[in-house]
């Protein structure tokens, strides 16, 4: 592929396509976050004595904001699957270009995960917020009977 304009355009438009695809997933954690910081909020009013709402209700609660984490953590999967292939195919594409900028910029290879992946924001919060959850209702509600037993 010789270097023209209409190569150029052609990676211009993958690499806005990214940068959007990017923003979506930003989006995305902001909405969760929000999402997770709300029913902390909610939790503690249903939990607090003056509310006059059974501490039993935690066991209606916890479930539905687990499933609301682990559909975090599957959308941003979603999300950082498809960046990573895009820009993989961006790589390729630079390749049949003269000059190769964002492979450059990232350091000459193809892109790579690291450490930092694992423990991003997207990855931890979910996880975080539902040892939080979980903890806050061990604490705030009596255990049943049973669990009580088991545990002592």
């Amino acid at each position: 592929m010789n270097e023209n304009d209409e190569d150029w355009r052609f990676y211009s438009l993958w690499l806005e396509d990214i940068s959007k695809l990017r923003e979506a997933r930003r989006q995305t954690s902001v909405f969760f976050v929000s999402l997770n910081l709300a029913a902390f909020g909610a939790l503690g009013f249903v939990l607090s004595p003056e509310s006059q709402i059974p501490a039993h209700f935690i066991y209606v609660a916890l479930p539905a904001l687990w499933l609301a984490n682990v559909s975090w953590l599957a959308t941003d999967g979603w999300y950082a699957r498809l960046t990573w292939k895009k820009f993989l195919f961006l790589h390729e594409i630079e390749r049949e270009l003269l000059r190769s900028p964002l492979t450059d910029e990232v350091g000459g290879g193809k892109p790579y995960r690291t450490l930092g992946w694992w423990l991003a924001m997207e990855r931890v919060l979910p996880v975080l917020f539902s040892v939080s959850f979980l903890g806050a209702a061990l604490s705030m509600v009596p255990l049943p009977g049973w669990l009580s037993r088991l545990i002592h």
